[in-house]
């Protein structure tokens, strides 16, 4: 990979924050050339088909979101501990209470 994104040249007026960085700090270069080539795949433990739709995650979300288990600080589950919009959107997950709510 040459550059983090393709918002234009580097040094062109309009450029990202990171065309930026990586014009200017070599660091920023090594860690981008050290990246793999290819685009970003889903990670393999994501089945196909296993994504909710949309609204869905979206019901689950809402549900969780007035939970008293909900940490809104780190939109997490304080009782499983997970993070809900990862979760929410696996269909083969569900609310951690003994009696599920989603």
């Amino acid at each position: 990979m040459t550059r983090p994104c393709v918002c234009g040249s580097p040094g062109s007026p309009g450029q990202c924050h990171f065309c930026k960085l990586y014009a200017t700090d070599e660091r920023y270069r090594r860690l981008w050339s050290g990246l793999p080539q290819e685009p970003y795949a889903e990670p393999s433990h994501v089945k196909a088909g296993s994504q909710a739709a949309p609204e869905e995650k979206a019901r689950r979300l809402a549900i969780c979101t007035v939970c008293e288990y909900f940490d809104p600080t780190k939109t997490m589950c304080r009782l499983c501990r997970c993070g809900l919009v990862a979760r929410a959107g696996l269909l083969d997950k569900h609310c951690p209470l003994p009696v599920p709510k989603w």
